[in-house]
């Protein structure tokens, strides 16, 4: 009875034993099983006690025939790797190599971190602008080796960083077809205000071209790309077309209203102005005050012709006095027997014909030209008007 009693109790005394080692499987911390070249692990070892690898430089966490592990079966917790690597850290795999991080929690999520600090772990300092932060690269196998190229996603410090400043930049990188050598293609920046190495193509919604800004300027076409015209200097001028040529400022300037009613443009040598019409008209391409003895030509004939009447209309003033005139050849003679005076007609009359006289010279010929004569003015008189009738001659 007594080697009975013994026996329940060494039992029990072992289960006890088991099962605390059970959970020392289930503790957050892990050591992985380290390897390389002069320690390889057998198929189905679970563990190995080598520390040879200790203070290499460079270590390999070998998981590809040991990740069904008791040891991983049973972690339901965080869990770090032990070992303080000084190196590179490596996974390798035969089939695909996955990294797969899932949290289930109500308002956690999975995150990766890479983190870059100055100085050395015993000693850390901040990073300064231009510190590299960490990057994501993608490579791969050529002919006989792993090479240099592919792609990189980077962030780089944009300030020296404290406890309350951390700007920082995000930069992609590509390797062009025939190269190894990874070009900046896209950077967004602290502001984030992104950044093409290269324009955007115009089919694609881009300018196809590296644009300065100018102000007041003029966004226009090329054959291939957008271009800018300054606006500098370009105050109340307009913009010329240059066909199939860029576009550019009209040498004159214009007027930046248009000004009174009835105003006219016309230039003053250099410039497009707006002015005011009083009692001036316009002779020989410049403006002139209406007087006696002021003549212009109002029509030259391009066919056969007979003035069959003679109307005239005065703006502002008291009376005009006029005669009208057919010059053939060189030679002079009035279509009118008389001088005609306007009486007192305002602008709502409308013309009023000759009298006091008789036409004559009424026949025109190809070439012959029609003037009107100012012979008098009383007041200020604004604008004259002459109606000449004729009929053509077959």
């Amino acid at each position: 009875m007594r080697k009975l009693l013994l026996l329940m109790t060494l039992c029990s005394l072992l289960l006890a034993h088991c099962s605390a080692l059970d959970a020392q499987t289930r503790t957050p911390k892990l050591s992985f099983p380290l390897w390389n070249t002069g320690q390889v692990l057998t198929a189905g070892s679970k563990t190995d006690t080598s520390t040879s690898n200790a203070g290499l430089n460079s270590l390999s966490l070998r998981v590809d025939k040991y990740l069904d592990l008791a040891a991983f079966k049973h972690l339901d917790n965080n869990f770090s790797v032990a070992q303080t690597l000084n190196g590179d850290l490596e996974m390798i795999q035969n089939t695909s190599s996955d990294v797969t991080v899932t949290t289930y929690h109500g308002t956690n999520v999975s995150s990766v971190t890479l983190r870059r600090s100055l100085g050395s772990s015993s000693s850390p300092s901040a990073v300064t602008s231009g510190s590299e932060l960490g990057r994501v690269q993608f490579l791969g196998r050529g002919a006989t080796q792993f090479v240099n190229g592919g792609s990189i996603v980077l962030s780089t410090a944009t300030q020296n960083w404290t406890d309350v400043n951390a700007g920082a930049e995000l930069k992609f990188y590509t390797t062009p077809n025939n190269s190894t050598t990874r070009t900046l293609a896209l950077t967004i920046g602290q502001d984030q205000k992104v950044a093409l190495a290269q324009p955007l193509g115009l089919s694609s919604g881009g300018t196809n071209a590296n644009l300065t800004a100018s102000n007041g300027g003029i966004l226009y076409s090329t054959a291939s790309a957008l271009a800018v015209l300054a606006g500098t200097g370009t105050a109340n001028k307009i913009l010329l077309s240059g066909s199939s040529s860029a576009p550019s400022w009209s040498g004159a300037t214009y007027p930046s209203a248009g000004g009174s009613d009835n105003n006219f443009l016309r230039s003053d040598g250099t410039n497009i102005v707006s002015e005011a019409v009083t009692n001036d008209i316009i002779k020989g391409g410049s403006w002139v005050s209406v007087s006696a003895a002021d003549s212009f030509t109002i029509f030259e004939a391009r066919e056969n012709y007979t003035v069959t009447e003679l109307r005239v209309k005065r703006i502002g003033g008291t009376a005009a006095g006029v005669i009208v005139t057919r010059t053939r050849s060189g030679s002079q003679v009035d279509l009118y027997s008389t001088q005609f005076t306007t009486n007192a007609k305002n602008i709502n009359d409308g013309f009023e014909p000759f009298t006091g006289g008789s036409l004559q010279n009424t026949s025109l010929q190809a070439g012959d030209v029609i003037r009107i004569v100012i012979r008098s003015i009383s007041g200020t008189v604004s604008e004259l008007y002459i109606q000449v009738t004729m009929t053509e001659t077959l």
